[in-house]
C-alpha cells in the first residue's frame, strides 16, 4: 500500500499469519533502503486502519479475512 508519503508493505507466512512488515518513508529514504516499521509501530496501525483495510472492504479483498484470523 502507498500513500504520497510511505509504502507499507505486509508479508502473510504460508499459514496465513504476519510474516514480515515493512514500513517506508518516500521523502526521507525514497530508495527504501530502511524500514522503519519496528520503530513506529503507531504508524504502521494507523496506516492499515486508515488506509490498507479500507481498501481491502471496498474491493472485497480475500486477503483482509485471512490476516483477521491469524
Amino acid at each position: 500500500m502507498r500513500t504520497s508519503r510511505y509504502t507499507l508493505e505486509i508479508v502473510k507466512s504460508p499459514e496465513g499469519g504476519i510474516r514480515r512488515t515493512s514500513l517506508f518513508d518516500n521523502e526521507e529514504d525514497p530508495y527504501q533502503n530502511e524500514s522503519i516499521a519496528t520503530s513506529h509501530p503507531d504508524l504502521v496501525s494507523e496506516l492499515v486502519e486508515s488506509e490498507l483495510n479500507p481498501w481491502l472492504r471496498k474491493t472485497g479483498d480475500p486477503w483482509l479475512d485471512s490476516t483477521a484470523k491469524a
